[in-house]
């Protein structure tokens, strides 16, 4: 019998290593279930800690869970610290905090991981109101505000963008000028996913920006997508255009990539399975009895794992050249 030696293992490269926190549901696609999924799919690692721990969305006529305090969620991040876990995130994700502690306490973190590691990217979906209305209370508001400066890249919806900027949209220029005070502030890349600005009534515009920090005198790549309207109002969208934008600018800036960078491509990617799981979601509603509960189904993320890693670009990105 002779003992055959091994060969040593081929050289694995640096894993993209995400710590996402957000809210986590049991059943459905919101926050951190929406996330993950979408992020393990297309080959990320990701950590999760829980905003909240719920049955289910708020959508539905009950749900039962836990809404973690900011102390509760930073007892979560230091387990890790202490059992020595935090070396290696190359991604911050942040959604949905019920409470301005822990927002504050999702500053600390972020101190932390970024003094491990001066290249991580902090990607951040202010989850704050919509259609000019908060869902958090209004002190949230402020505390978000303060961590702006930290963010690499930012996804508001038109609300929030006003919010965080402190200036009111009317119209593309106005738009822009909010992401001009947005850039002031710390993000590179500002995306504000959804506004009622558009020339079309039945289509929502996405306006986007994207100032390359590590460019000299670069000019910002501003570009914007006109997107149809759909029937309901879905949940865990957000969360799901944030993880597909996270991936979508890694793709964009790995070294192995011979076109030049382009968020706009990285949007139109994003924006691809977005609509492809909300046509798949559509279309599986309407085989619901009439009078189910919750009236708009849940994100049918699972039946559209090829539509998460090959998207059918329908959508393009054209630039912006208005002047403001």
């Amino acid at each position: 019998y002779q003992r055959r030696v091994r060969a040593p293992p081929p050289q694995i490269p640096p894993r993209m290593r995400v710590l996402s926190i957000q809210s986590f549901v049991t059943h459905g696609f919101v926050g951190n279930k929406c996330a993950m999924f979408a992020l393990q799919v297309l080959g990320f690692d990701v950590d999760a800690i829980n905003s909240v721990n719920l049955s289910n969305h708020t959508g539905y006529p009950v749900w039962r869970g836990q809404v973690l305090s900011g102390d509760e969620l930073w007892t979560v991040f230091d387990g890790l610290q202490q059992s020595g876990l935090l070396d290696g995130y190359t991604h911050l994700l942040t959604g949905y905090m019920r409470s301005s502690t822990c927002l504050e306490r999702v500053g600390d973190m972020y101190r932390v991981l970024k003094e491990r590691n001066p290249s991580l990217i902090f990607v951040c979906d202010p989850v704050l109101g919509d259609d000019g209305k908060l869902y958090v209370p209004s002190e949230n508001v402020s505390v978000m505000r303060s961590l702006v400066p930290s963010t690499d890249f930012i996804f508001p919806n038109q609300t929030e963008a006003e919010l965080l900027a402190e200036r009111s949209i009317e119209c593309v220029p106005s738009a822009l000028r909010c992401i001009a005070r947005l850039h002031e502030l710390g993000p590179s890349l500002v995306v504000i996913t959804s506004s009622a600005i558009g020339s079309e009534p039945d289509h929502l515009l996405l306006l986007g920006s994207w100032l390359r920090r590590d460019v000299p005198d670069a000019t910002p790549e501003r570009f914007q997508l006109s997107v149809p309207r759909l029937d309901g109002r879905f949940t865990g969208t957000g969360d799901l255009f944030s993880a597909l934008m996270l991936v979508g600018m890694w793709r964009e800036l790995d070294a192995a990539n011979a076109a030049p960078p382009s968020a706009a491509r990285a949007c139109e990617r994003a924006l691809a399975s977005l609509q492809a799981v909300l046509a798949r979601t559509v279309e599986y509603g309407r085989t619901r009895p009439a009078g189910a509960v919750p009236e708009t189904p849940e994100l049918r993320l699972v039946q559209s794992v090829a539509d998460l890693q090959e998207p059918q670009i329908v959508i393009r990105a054209t630039p912006v050249s208005t002047t403001f």
